[in-house]
């Protein structure tokens, strides 16, 4: 049985991104929290990175950086593509978090309240999938994301 949950998610407000980590239990009872301050791109930046800036400050500026911070943790959850590659970068299993259309390979898994959702791991390593058939949480994880989101709203005020 998973003990713990490691939710990671990335804010852009107004082109400054910061990302924040919430572990919580398997209730979603938070029990490490960690985030960043923001980082703003310049114009000169943009234009070196092209496409590929949003990925490169997402992964090597915000979530490895939060990931340092992290030891044993069995599982990473992200909710986006960009965030998922970061699986590429550490040796912790990353799994991305949909609630349709999920790519493949996928699993399905029951949430709190019988909302389903699916995990898919990073095409190289699709043995991240390992452990997740006939898994129920006692939380909704897209909450546990808003709730990132809001705290790095709040965190991105006081900073």
């Amino acid at each position: 049985m998973i003990e713990k949950l490691t939710f990671l998610d990335c804010s852009e407000d107004q082109n400054t991104h910061s990302a924040g980590i919430i572990i919580t239990d398997p209730r979603g009872v938070p029990r490490d929290v960690y985030h960043t301050s923001g980082v703003t791109p310049t114009p000169l930046q943009e234009i070196l990175y092209g496409s590929s800036l949003e990925t490169y400050v997402a992964i090597d500026c915000l979530a490895l950086p939060l990931l340092k911070n992290l030891r044993d943790e069995p599982l990473i959850l992200v909710r986006s593509q960009k965030l998922l590659h970061v699986r590429a970068r550490v040796k912790i299993k990353t799994l991305l978090v949909t609630s349709g259309s999920p790519p493949c390979p996928h699993k399905r898994v029951e949430g709190s309240l019988g909302r389903e959702f699916f995990v898919s791991p990073h095409y190289q390593f699709v043995e991240d999938l390992e452990g997740w058939s006939d898994l129920t949480l006692d939380l909704d994880p897209f909450e546990v994301f808003e709730r990132i989101s809001l705290f790095l709203s709040k965190a991105g005020q006081t900073v």
